[in-house]
């Protein structure tokens, strides 16, 4: 029963997240490649959002954590796949949502984005090794 519950509240999160990076303008509304923009320097953009507005620096940075961490830790719980596997599908979505966010001009495809759903990514798999402290 509670896989079952699981599944769901997994469908649902990667229905929000979707939502959030790729379908929050209206998705479908733009002209493909006219409005994509791209971030391929990492850290520069941070320190520059960082001297700008620290309070929206957090929420960036710790936003873009804080999302990929329930595909870590539902992965880990509903899959047998090994940490580095999971990761890679966190950095994989993260890359396919930061093309379509260029592709479709839905948002700024970001180096830093993709770093950071991958840590996120990393801290739900050790999340969901936490209650019983076991590996895979």
């Amino acid at each position: 029963m509670i896989k079952k519950f699981m599944a769901v509240a997994f469908i649902i999160y990667i229905a929000v997240l979707f939502k959030i990076t790729i379908f929050r303008n209206g998705f479908g509304t733009y002209e493909l490649m006219e409005n994509g923009k791209i971030n391929a320097v990492p850290i520069i953009n941070l320190i520059s959002v960082f001297k700008s507005n620290p309070l929206f620096f957090i929420y960036v940075f710790v936003g873009n954590i804080i999302w990929f961490i329930p595909l870590g830790f539902f992965l880990h719980k509903l899959t047998n796949l090994k940490t580095i596997h999971i990761v890679m599908i966190g950095l994989l979505l993260s890359l396919v949502i930061e093309t379509t966010q260029y592709v479709f001009g839905v948002g700024e495809s970001e180096l830093d984005d993709l770093i950071l759903n991958t840590i996120g990514t990393s801290l739900g798999v050790v999340t969901g090794k936490l209650p019983n402290g076991q590996g895979r």
